[in-house]
């Protein structure tokens, strides 16, 4: 059996994989409950938002910061072949913009059009060699497809160079060493990476965890995958995945309940396939394993299970609205949108009735800040705008209820903080959203304090990116 993994919606499938094990399809991490995470590394355009942006992203109006990055502060051209700044008759050219060739490159490799994408990457790098890392993995992709594995080695190697903390690329490197049959080679590649990078993405320790495992090292196995949740604060399934297997291999039975019950409040469909695994079939003898697969959460996993193969969302973290020493109201979903847009969907309308009801009901309020996210598709400095404009419309459609335009604030946070980072569509849902915190007696209460939180602990701002909320 073989794992895969996930990119940009494209399953791509490594030759790691626990040889004693039936895994069961766990690609993605589905983290529905609340407490965002900082995003993935290999993101389309990793060079335009850096972490003095980010700082700033927490301080000023994201249009702003959209504004100085499209105005050049963070761009990243050069010079058009053939003249240096003035061109080859010494008019003024614009540089060529590798940003939009950058985006049809990963469209291209996501639509499995190798050639087109090692075309489209080539161009990349031939307008900025060093701006766009990610350029080299799409390259190394292409090789790796055509079973060039030494290629496909130095192209990920190269995009490790440029972003040395990308552990996506880190991944694929140790992919194609594998695929030369050097697994001790891929296995200590991952090592020094998760060493020189603890707080890398939790797919990169999972990538590690599973390499332990088929390698037969249960203990390394299980310290990456604890570090995976550390990282994730205890939302990647993959990782409770894998320990669940390690317990269940020793006989653990306390360890197994509590790894399954932890993947089971993420993805509740698993049930379905983990009924069936004889691993941990034979766990059931165990009253508290046996309990997790209940005729009553087995009905539950198939209607999760027929949700998820719709494309819609199985769990949601809801909204909440929490004034400080006053009153608290919950929903059951979050106002949402469709892909590439700040229209809010007509079945969150209702929600947005209530989200006005309950504001125009409170008294004292000092503020309500409206933030809005965005999916990871897509180019990061465009995510900050469209999430702006989420913001900017739930805030319309509040007014337009009688909630005074003077108490509402917005904010767009882009990709960076989902809710899920999983692949496909229902994880995609849950992340276009927007959020509230409302501020009331000299405090603030919200999810959003969550996500700066997290991404203060993230970005460890120094003095030159100090971090404040105002």
């Amino acid at each position: 059996m073989v794992r895969k993994f996930a990119i940009a919606g494209r399953a791509l499938w490594p030759a790691v994989a626990p040889l004693a094990f039936v895994l069961t399809g766990c690609a993605s991490s589905a983290w529905p409950e609340k407490g965002p995470v900082a995003p993935r590394t290999s993101g389309v355009d990793r060079k335009v938002v850096d972490k003095g942006e980010l700082a700033a992203l927490l301080n000023d109006n994201p249009m702003s910061l959209a504004r100085r990055a499209k105005e050049g502060a963070a761009g990243s051209a050069v010079a058009a072949q053939g003249g240096g700044p003035g061109g080859a008759d010494g008019a003024d050219v614009p540089a060529p913009d590798a940003g939009p060739i950058m985006k049809k490159a990963v469209a291209a490799l996501e639509a499995r059009d190798f050639a087109e994408a090692d075309k489209l990457a080539r161009e990349v790098i031939a307008i900025d060699p060093k701006g766009y890392p990610y350029a080299y993995v799409i390259l190394g992709d292409v090789a790796l497809e055509s079973r060039d594995y030494a290629a496909a080695l130095e192209n990920y190697k190269k995009a490790m160079e440029l972003d040395p903390k990308d552990g996506w690329a880190a991944q694929r490197a140790a992919t194609a060493l594998q695929k030369q049959k050097k697994p001790l080679e891929a296995r200590a590649l991952l090592r020094k990476f998760t060493d020189q990078n603890p707080d890398t993405d939790a797919d990169t320790w999972d990538a590690l965890g599973w390499m332990e495992m088929e390698l037969g090292d249960t203990k390394k196995a299980e310290h990456a995958f604890n570090e995976a949740l550390r990282v994730s604060e205890g939302r990647d399934a993959e990782a409770w995945y894998g320990l669940a297997l390690i317990y269940a291999q020793r006989q653990d039975a306390k360890g197994t309940e509590k790894a399954l019950a932890a993947l089971f409040a993420l993805q509740p469909e698993r049930r379905l396939v983990i009924e069936r695994d004889p691993t941990f079939f034979r766990m059931r003898i165990h009253g508290n394993v046996a309990a997790l697969f209940s005729p009553k959460l087995m009905a539950e996993a198939k209607v999760a299970a027929e949700k998820k193969k719709k494309g819609e969302v199985v769990a949601s973290t809801g909204t909440k609205l929490t004034v400080p020493g006053g009153a608290e109201k919950s929903f059951l979903d979050q106002i949402r949108f469709d892909f590439d847009s700040a229209k809010i969907r007509p079945e969150s309308m209702a929600l947005v009735d209530e989200v006005a009801s309950f504001l125009k009901s409170q008294k004292g309020l000092e503020f309500v800040e409206i933030t809005g996210h965005a999916d990871r598709r897509g180019d990061e400095k465009y995510n900050i705008t469209l999430s702006e404009k989420r913001a900017l419309a739930v805030r319309e459609a509040l007014v337009l209820r009688g909630v005074p335009l003077a108490i509402l604030r917005t904010r767009g946070y882009g990709v960076y903080c989902p809710l899920d980072d999983g692949e496909g569509e229902a994880a995609f849902a849950k992340n276009r959203r927007v959020q509230f915190a409302i501020g009331a007696s000299g405090k603030v209460l919200g999810d959003e304090l969550t996500c700066q939180e997290r991404m203060r602990k993230w970005l460890k701002p120094t003095s030159s990116a100090k971090l404040t909320i105002k």
